[in-house]
């Protein structure tokens, strides 16, 4: 996992440009625009963790893991992860293919996740 520890490391792996993959967020709400570009590097983020690996939401038996979050003393904070099968209370664009991925995103990129969730 230590050539995903940036999200600049993580746009390389994906033969991006860090600094022009990103939305014009200007556009939208003021309120909003954090969250949308946290939403898309996390998208970015999630693309090279996994490798290459895409859920199957028509096999039922394939776990797809997904961070859950505390929000209260002492703030926002990892959890745990959680998988789900076909059903699934996360997105799959932001679903991982193993628990340590899962757990390495959720922790590393913590304030992306949530600048993403959290209107402040």
């Amino acid at each position: 996992m230590e050539q995903f520890k940036t999200f600049e490391q993580c746009c390389q792996a994906l033969g991006l440009d860090a600094d022009t993959c990103l939305p014009i967020v200007s556009v939208f709400p003021a309120q909003h625009q954090k969250a949308i570009t946290a939403l898309a590097k996390l998208m970015i983020i999630a693309e090279a963790v996994n490798e290459g690996w895409k859920p199957n939401w028509d096999n039922y038996e394939e776990r797809k893991w997904i961070p859950w979050w505390d929000l209260d003393a002492p703030g926002f904070r990892f959890f745990v992860s959680a998988y789900s099968y076909s059903g699934s209370a996360g997105g799959s664009r932001l679903c991982f293919k193993t628990s340590a991925i899962c757990k390495f995103v959720a922790e590393n990129y913590i304030d992306l996740w949530k600048d993403s969730m959290v209107i402040e």
